[in-house]
């Protein structure tokens, strides 16, 4: 059953139009797991969609169960092309002219956690035709226009003392030269108060990046960079340097992933209740979806599961990596990262559709939960990839319904 959303009357303090996540069931999913598990090993990814009508769309979904691979999902659960790697990968992008960039993580004693030593690039029949490589680059990137564009780290010295990592915003053109570079360090002036924040010694934590020609307050080229161990987002006008907005302080927690809206306004996972949530204790174990307005900091509205059990909330929570996205129809995709979970919100506060990546079959079978981790799931329409299309096998059949 796709689960339901309830809507928070405009009037409600904290948030002007919080929708909170109410499932259908609160303890029936923990007791039906045993009886879906046999047959969700046999698929890639579990799928259900409700019959509202939308425009066609397409999720593009990593997943690691079999031969690692990523996905190209329509709304009725139907592969329309499937690209085969050499490595897992958590998160990809797909260009304008349907090729595929896929980064290659490794995970280890690093600020980031997992870099992307290497991105291999596929086109839309599955072949290697390019790569590039950087020995720091985390997170985020964006295959754009004529240019690549990652988030990186850069050793540097603290008050000549202590050695922390800077972030970096780094262009490449078509050569694979580097034409342009943003330094946190350099640009925003911080201080010992900051300390407190460099958490794995990482100034910022860039986690999501995302750009547009024309930007809501100058209306200049600028860059949105997430930092989650300051929990603040920032905007960066591309031709000056200069941070021309942020979000204020603590107003998100831990965030990941913004985006620019169309009307002028930035959506933002915040894995945490920001300071302006009610002074409640549950409020930190519950993520929430916001949508603000750069121009005064306005709060314009927040998905959530604000005001419901600790259970449901708890079931709208991953307290690191996951991420949101705004389609044109006004929908909103929100990836729950740690349980693999990627729901997607029509503007009338209804799930319309919700699919989990799942586990490889034998950690499935001794794991609570059988979703996979994710970094973010992008949707895209086909005018976006310009290719055309035809249905492969279904992979991402309908099993049983778990946690939706």
């Amino acid at each position: 059953m796709i689960a339901s959303i309830s809507k928070i009357p405009s009037n409600e303090p904290m948030n002007k139009f919080s929708l909170a996540i109410a499932l259908s069931a609160t303890l029936a999913p923990v007791f039906s797991f045993g009886f879906c598990l046999d047959r969700l090993v046999a698929q890639r990814i579990h799928f259900e969609s409700s019959n509202t009508t939308t425009e066609e769309s397409y999720f593009l979904i990593p997943s690691k169960k079999g031969s690692p691979a990523v996905h190209l999902v329509n709304n009725q659960g139907f592969a329309v092309n499937s690209w085969k790697l050499d490595k897992p990968t958590v998160f990809a992008r797909l260009t304008s002219n349907g090729d595929l960039w896929v980064p290659h993580p490794e995970c280890g004693d690093h600020p980031a956690v997992c870099i992307y030593k290497k991105f291999v690039k596929y086109n839309w029949h599955g072949q290697k035709i390019d790569e590039l490589s950087h020995p720091y680059a985390h997170h985020d990137f964006l295959p754009l226009n004529k240019k690549f564009v990652l988030i990186a780290n850069k050793k540097i010295k603290y008050q000549n003392k202590h050695e922390i990592w800077d972030e970096e915003i780094v262009e490449f053109d078509e050569k694979k030269n580097i034409v342009w570079k943003w330094s946190f360090a350099k640009n925003l002036p911080f201080n010992e108060n900051y300390t407190e924040r460099m958490n794995r010694r990482s100034i910022c934590h860039a986690n999501g990046l995302h750009f547009t020609e024309k930007n809501p307050i100058d209306g200049e080229p600028a860059y949105l960079l997430t930092c989650r161990h300051r929990s603040q987002v920032l905007m960066i006008n591309r031709t000056n340097r200069k941070v021309i907005w942020s979000s204020r302080d603590r107003f998100f927690k831990f965030p990941h992933d913004s985006q620019f809206l169309e009307n002028g306004n930035v959506l933002v996972f915040s894995n945490m209740q920001g300071d302006e949530a009610p002074n409640k204790p549950w409020n930190f174990f519950a993520s929430q979806v916001v949508e603000i307005s750069p121009k005064d900091n306005s709060l314009i509205n927040t998905l959530s599961g604000h005001k419901t059990s600790s259970i449901q909330r708890l079931q709208f929570y991953s307290p690191i990596v996951s991420g949101a996205q705004r389609l044109s129809n006004g929908n909103t995709v929100i990836t729950d990262g740690v349980r693999g979970h990627v729901f997607e919100v029509s503007p009338q506060a209804e799930v319309v559709r919700s699919l989990i990546v799942l586990k490889d079959n034998a950690e499935a079978k001794q794991a609570t939960w059988p979703g996979d981790f994710i970094f973010k799931v992008r949707k895209y329409k086909q005018e976006d990839f310009n290719q055309s299309l035809s249905l492969k096998n279904r992979l991402f059949a309908k099993a049983c319904s778990i946690f939706i």
